[in-house]
Formats: structure tokens, sequence, C-alpha cells
């Protein structure tokens, strides 16, 4: 699946969630990060990053 379709599928997926769901799948997702990803992980979620995700997006 290309970078696009992907980002659209998981907006899509995002949307339906509430915010506890949301909440969840992301605690859920982040205990399973291996010790040498946690700090990528802990810097992702800068305001900084989704700035650029988004330029990034937007290119496409």
């Amino acid at each position: 699946m290309n970078f696009k379709d992907y980002m659209k599928c998981i907006e899509n997926k995002i949307e339906k969630m509430n915010e506890e769901e949301l909440r969840k799948w992301i605690l859920n997702y982040v205990r399973q990060v291996p010790v040498s990803k946690r700090e990528r992980v802990l810097s992702s979620f800068s305001l900084e990053n989704c700035n650029h995700y988004h330029k990034e997006i937007n290119k496409i």
C-alpha cells in the first residue's frame, strides 16, 4: 500500500475512535515499542514533528 492510501486509512480509523479508544490504542501501541526505539517515540509527540508530517503529506 502506498503512503497516501495508508495515511488515508489511518485517518479514517482515527476519526471513528473516541478520545478514550484512541488513548487506549496509543498506550497499547507504545507498550510494544522496543527499548531501542523509545526515545524516538517520545520525541514523535512534539508539535514540531506533527508539522513536519503535514508538510510531507501535502507534497503527495
